[in-house]
């Protein structure tokens, strides 16, 4: 998919992007579309994105890291703002992604060519696969596949 296609700015910090040309705010407030980084992308410990889906129970939010995804260390949040659907978000890695920590909430699919960890600590609604390795949950994550 590139119609849309937004590419993220200061090395793939998600809650100091999306530029602002890109229909959210410069502050971790995401309108749908296709956002992009040549590098990993990261929420990082203590950070919040919001994903905005603007009264549109059909809007598709789509990351896609050309490298690594990587929501890491506590109180990481992902929050559905306006309609906004678990089932409709898609994290997608071109190699691995690490998912929360203590007291972190994650929301949407999350697809990895090598490896998957979801943190001890983490509430995540979606789904994690991996192609070329393993899924690992760690004791005391909770996914909750989200309902369509």
């Amino acid at each position: 998919r590139s119609i849309g296609l937004c590419t993220l700015v200061a090395g793939g910090d998600l809650s100091i992007n999306p530029p602002p040309v890109c229909g959210g705010t410069s502050n971790g407030v995401y309108a749908p579309g296709l956002y992009w980084s040549g590098t990993s992308m990261a929420i990082p410990a203590g950070g919040t994105i919001t994903l905005d889906a603007q009264n549109d129970p059909t809007a598709v939010f789509i990351f896609q890291s050309e490298s690594s995804i990587n929501s890491i260390g506590g109180n990481t949040h992902v929050l559905l703002l306006n309609q906004a659907k678990a089932t409709n978000v898609f994290w997608v890695a071109k190699s691995s992604a690490t998912i929360g920590g203590t007291t972190s909430d994650f929301a949407g699919t999350v697809m990895a060519l090598i490896a998957v960890t979801v943190n001890t600590g983490t509430e995540m609604e979606g789904r994690a696969l991996a192609r070329g390795a393993a899924v690992t949950v760690q004791d005391g994550a909770l996914i909750t596949v989200p309902v369509p």
